[in-house]
């Protein structure tokens, strides 16, 4: 089992913010449970970002898909995340 850090290090994650840490893992866990798909009430609600006001919550999204770790499905509203790279596990 890799360490914290080593997993951080295989995501190319350090530079990121703890938000967006928290969006990535709660869509990875979340796209496992719904066939690769992350609705944004799931990502919302989850225990690891529930906490998190929506304009962080929609910036870190936003910078994941800057940086191609996720992408958006469907039209503008449409709320569905997905992994861009099927390697990404925890």
């Amino acid at each position: 089992m890799m360490a914290l850090n080593e997993i951080e290090e295989h995501l190319e994650l350090q530079a990121n913010s703890q938000n967006e840490k928290h969006i990535l893992a709660s869509i990875i866990l979340i796209a496992e449970e719904h066939n690769g798909s992350a609705y944004i009430d799931y990502i919302k609600t989850h225990p690891l970002t529930a906490k998190i006001p929506l304009p962080s919550l929609y910036r870190g999204l936003n910078v994941l898909i800057e940086q191609k770790k996720i992408y958006h499905i469907g039209r503008e509203r449409s709320g569905v995340y997905a992994l861009s790279d099927d390697d990404i596990t925890l």
